[in-house]
This record gives structure tokens, sequence and C-alpha cells, in this order.
């Protein structure tokens, strides 16, 4: 019976080590990880459900770790925090449809978001970053969106080195 225990408790173990991923993931540097399958597995931050959007709804650093591919009709990253970076790490959120009133990036009357080093295309809004102080869009290239590529709302906003245009 103690054998049977110790293979249960081993095999639960090790499937955790390797299936573990309904967890935060993290980069060597405490960066939270997002890619495609954590989108779609969930639990990226407390009360993120499976799919999109993708809720990041705690302050830190959050990095993408390849290209997102968001489906019609929903955001794709939504921060219901204040004091997020979420580093697009050279990759691309990509909607399906610019016409369907959805945001790769979308955060209002929060504060202190920056969004950096990456691209979002083929949604309504780029990114959408309403209310709240001190945002940051760095190095972002919003192109081929519906009705804008940043709508940067609030009290000091900062849009460096960026580039945006629409759909034609």
């Amino acid at each position: 019976m103690i054998i049977r225990i110790s293979r249960v408790l081993f095999a639960s173990i090790i499937t955790a080590l390797l299936f573990g991923l309904t967890g935060a993931a993290y980069g060597v540097d405490g960066v939270i990880l997002i890619d495609q399958n954590r989108a779609l597995a969930g639990n990226v931050t407390p009360g993120d459900a499976p799919g999109f959007p993708v809720t990041i709804s705690q302050p830190g650093s959050y990095r993408l770790a390849g290209n997102v591919t968001v489906p019609a009709g929903v955001n794709g990253i939504q921060i219901n925090a204040d004091n997020v970076t979420l580093d697009l790490n050279g990759f691309t959120i990509f909607g399906l449809g610019a016409g369907a009133f959805t945001n790769g990036v979308f955060s209002v009357f929060r504060s202190m978001i920056t969004v950096m080093n990456g691209s979002v295309r083929a949604f309504f809004v780029g990114l959408l970053i309403g209310g709240g102080t001190s945002h940051r869009i760095d190095r972002v290239s919003a192109v081929e969106n519906g009705q804008a590529g940043f709508q940067l709302d609030g009290d000091y906003g900062t849009v460096v080195d960026s580039i945006a245009n629409l759909t034609r």
C-alpha cells in the first residue's frame, strides 16, 4: 500500500512539473510570459479565464513569448491593474477583424501602463488606453487597424518611436 501511494505521489509530482502550466509561467528574470498557449489556457493572473482576452489583474511585468492571434469579436489583452508593463518583445498581437470594435490592448481608468517593443495589427483600435495617468507607448507599430492605431486618453501619456496607420 505504501508503494502504491508513493507511485501515485511520484506520478502527481512529475505531472505537475511537466504540465503545470495552469499557474503563471515566468521568464528567468521573473517576468510573466504570455503566448498563444498561455492565452488559451487562462490563469495568466487571477481571474483570467481561458481564451481571450488575456486579463492582467495584477501589477508587474509581462512579456509576449510568441505571436498571439485573437479571434474576431474580442479584445486581445485587457489590463485591469495599475503599474503594468507589457513588453511585446518583437512579436505581434494579430486581430481577425478590424471592424469588430475590438482592441489589441485595452485598459481604462488605470495608471502607469506601458506597452512597448512590438506590433498590434488588424483590430478596431490597436491600443486603447483610456483614463488614468502616466501611460507610455514605446516602439510599437499599430498598423492595419480600422479606427485608430493608438487611442491614448488621460493625463501625461507619452508615445515614443512608434507608428500607427489605418486599414485602407
